[in-house]
């Protein structure tokens, strides 16, 4: 599995390989799950982007289909990682998985409720 899908997944979402996307998102997460206990330096900053990425993508596929309980699942998945030198100079952005959308789930975004 390679690091090349922290790129690889946002575009194949963005070209509308749906599918790809999905795979890569799901690769992503496992990638970044192997990294979580891993030496500081490299490990936990990719299981952190890996797991955002990968959540995020997978919350934007649930609310293109309408899946409203897995979104709130995905993008909560997507803000509970520790952080990594990306995340926390530029921030997760929690607004891509609702451009042109209203969002039911604004709580949950702005402020990261559990409820």
């Amino acid at each position: 599995m390679s690091v090349r899908k922290l790129r690889l997944a946002p575009a194949a979402l963005t070209a509308g390989d749906q599918d790809k996307a999905r795979s890569f998102a799901t690769e992503l997460i496992a990638l970044g799950e192997s990294q979580r206990n891993k030496i500081p330096a490299f490990g936990p900053s990719l299981y952190s982007d890996a797991r955002h990425i990968g959540n995020m993508i997978l919350g934007q596929q649930a609310f293109a289909a309408g899946d409203l309980t897995n979104v709130k699942t995905y993008l909560l998945a997507a803000a509970d990682v520790p952080g990594s030198p990306v995340l926390n100079s530029f921030g997760p952005n929690m607004q891509q998985p609702i451009q042109k959308h209203v969002n039911p789930f604004r709580h949950i975004i702005l402020y990261g409720s559990h409820a």
